[in-house]
């Protein structure tokens, strides 16, 4: 995981520096003069983590309205399993009479392609064929 880290600190740090050289590019600094304040920018990019230092106090906060947040999910939580698994009892009940009936209905179906694929397969290169030797003959 660090190393996955060091990847994207170093990904990042290449984004300052060609911002930072695009910015002095455009102000009219040579590539002589703006290189070394680019390489110093991403110097600083790569190794000072200015985002989490502002970031830290807002995960501080995130994390508390998280924790409260959660616990209130947990109860809500709880009571809805309890509500879902009466629900999901009847509603099993349901499904497996539902299901049932559309396993038969399916089985019908599927039969009755069956008998007409066959019939496709071995009637109609039948039919050609017989068509053929009564022309021929």
């Amino acid at each position: 995981m660090a190393f996955m880290l060091g990847g994207v600190k170093m990904i990042l740090s290449i984004i300052v520096f060609i911002v930072m050289a695009g910015i002095l590019y455009n102000r009219g600094y040579t590539m002589e003069k703006l290189m070394p304040v680019a390489l110093i920018a991403a110097a600083m990019a790569y190794f000072i983590p200015l985002g989490a230092i502002l970031a830290w106090p807002f995960k501080l906060i995130g994390g508390a309205l998280s924790f409260a947040a959660g616990a209130l999910g947990a109860v809500g939580g709880g009571i809805g399993g309890l509500i879902g698994g009466i629900m999901g009892i009847i509603a099993g009940a349901i499904s497996l009479v539902v299901g049932l009936v559309g396993g038969i209905v399916g089985l019908a179906f599927g039969m009755v392609g069956l008998l007409i694929g066959i019939g496709v397969v071995v009637l109609v290169p039948l039919a050609i064929i017989w068509i053929v030797f009564k022309m021929v003959l």
